[in-house]
């Protein structure tokens, strides 16, 4: 057998044997005033609330959490402030985003996806909320519907749960990891780099398309992909799509990645369409890009029976990546991926999940430890959410079950946004077309700056009085830029003005680094 497949076969065990091993997810908090647990380590699943008459806390759409390696709740975020799991503040965690904002919000986030907790070695983890600046909630807070409505930078708050006595602590506090940009209140998933260590964040932006619904104007379909390290952000890339454009009222939106993280998929309130797109987990490149036209249903509305159901408002894939189940507000679906007959593709699961008069409205959905999609509710004063208990089956397979998940009082919302914490390593990211990977372990090699806009300097002591054949990759592999370069005192230089913006593996001699143009 050849040294590929046998690598190919260790890093695929490797992967199996990492799968299952996190227990991240283990349990949820969120909530809509009072703070509700969803507890996957029992069996049947549990439900309880954590309930402070002098403290209401609200968790919903915007909210995110996280357990810790076994499984223990330890943080829970409503969006703008960041919590333990009963419901204190972290040291440095509250109002972690413009006061405006903040204010104008009574104190929490009502956008879908607008928080993530991404976990790290050493019990580092590290909190990301998009935010408005006071200079632009200032241009489109205070006019109602105004429609440049937009955030204009992300933060990362970085937490070190063995600070404060293991009780944690926000040890760095807003650091701008996008300023400046323009980007939609909604959509924001992040994924497993395939080196098993490194996350890759998606966030959906905002710039004008031209094209109008009704009086405002829609978004063009343009993605920000940053790679998040222990150690380092690197800047931004961005990807665009000719379709579909998304819409102003996108208060509710959901992004998402399938389990082995190939596949991404996203869809917001204010589109009647599914975008969806491979993904690779190396160079973070959305391939094949495509708009799904969503069909319409009854809003089952005894008052008018006319009226559609027209926008989406979340989605979820099934464990096993073949089907994508849409939310809008009055209906769940389902879509076959692998129908190419879109006339069969689509299954209409479920209506309403009571009667109307009861009825919360659809919000986002997500798929938990036990493989189950569980199904949030828009205005969180349920005592239920509805589960779909076999998702990897097609049609009335599927067995929605409405309101099955109950729990001690109101409060039931949306579920936490959590990426997939138990993805694994994937195949050697070092493109396949060219010569085996160098080494990238060491610091024998040092390039600066990185991230560059004009030119890097490549330093490396070994190197010093020699000639060495210098070359740059994309993140497709294919060489860019390829030259002799004389390391004099042991440093070269190399111009990247004429680059576009993005990231690159830089191969000189036997070392490889990643480099970032912007």
């Amino acid at each position: 057998m050849s040294s590929k497949l046998i690598i190919l076969f260790l890093l695929i065990a490797l992967q199996h044997i990492v799968h299952g091993q996190s227990h991240y997810s283990d349990q949820w908090i969120g909530g809509g005033g009072r703070i509700f647990r969803i507890d996957f380590t029992k069996n049947p699943v549990e439900t309880s609330y954590f309930i402070d008459t002098n403290k209401v806390i609200y968790a919903g759409l915007g909210n995110s959490s996280i357990c810790d390696s076994s499984g223990r709740p330890i943080l829970f975020s409503d969006g703008y402030n960041l919590y333990d799991s009963i419901g204190n503040y972290i040291e440095d965690g509250d109002t972690l985003v413009s006061m405006d904002l903040f204010f104008d919000h009574n104190g929490f986030s009502s956008f879908s996806q607008s928080s993530i907790i991404l976990p790290f070695p050493d019990n580092i983890y590290y909190l990301i909320t998009p935010n408005a600046t006071d200079s632009i909630h200032a241009d489109w807070y205070t006019i109602p519907y105004y429609p440049n409505a937009w955030f204009d930078e992300i933060l990362l708050h970085k937490i070190d749960m063995n600070a404060n006595g293991g009780l944690g602590k926000v040890v760095e506090r807003g650091k701008k990891i996008m300023k400046q940009e323009k980007m939609l209140r909604t959509m924001m998933m992040a994924c497993r780099h395939a080196n098993g260590k490194d996350w890759w964040l998606l966030k959906q932006m905002y710039e004008d398309s031209g094209n109008f619904d009704g009086l405002y104007p829609l978004c063009k379909n343009k993605i920000a992909k940053i790679l998040i390290t222990k150690d380092s952000i690197y800047p931004p890339t961005f990807q665009y799509f000719n379709a579909p454009d998304f819409g102003f009222f996108e208060q509710s939106g959901q992004a998402m990645f399938n389990q082995d993280g190939t596949k991404y998929a996203s869809t917001c309130r204010s589109t009647n369409k599914v975008f969806l797109a491979d993904f690779d987990r190396c160079t973070g490149m959305l391939n094949n890009g495509k708009a799904i036209n969503v069909p319409d249903y009854s809003r089952h509305d005894p008052s008018d029976t006319t009226l559609q159901d027209v926008y989406t408002q979340g989605l979820c894939f099934s464990p096993n990546g073949q089907f994508l189940y849409v939310n809008k507000f009055f209906n769940l679906l389902q879509y076959d991926l692998t129908d190419a007959d879109s006339s069969n593709a689509w299954y209409h699961i479920a209506g309403l999940d009571t009667t109307w008069q009861a009825f919360q409205k659809y919000s986002s959905s997500y798929l938990g430890p036990d493989l189950k999609i569980y199904v949030g509710n828009w205005w969180g004063v349920s005592k239920q959410m509805s589960v779909i208990d076999n998702p990897d089956v097609k049609g009335a397979g599927s067995n929605f079950c409405p309101r099955c998940l109950r729990f001690p009082y109101v409060g039931a919302s949306s579920p936490p946004n959590m990426p997939n914490y138990d993805l694994g390593a994937g195949l050697p990211c070092w493109p396949l077309s060219l010569p085996n990977p160098p080494k990238e372990g060491d610091d024998m090699l040092m390039v600066y700056p990185n991230p560059a806009s004009t030119s890097i300097t490549i330093s490396c002591k070994v190197l010093q009085g020699k000639h060495i054949e210098v070359s740059l990759y994309n993140m497709l592999g294919q060489e860019v830029l390829s030259k002799e370069c004389h390391f004099a005192q042991q440093k070269s230089s190399i111009d990247v003005s004429n680059l576009p913006r993005g990231a690159y593996l830089l191969k000189v001699g036997e070392w490889v680094r990643r480099v970032f143009v912007e």
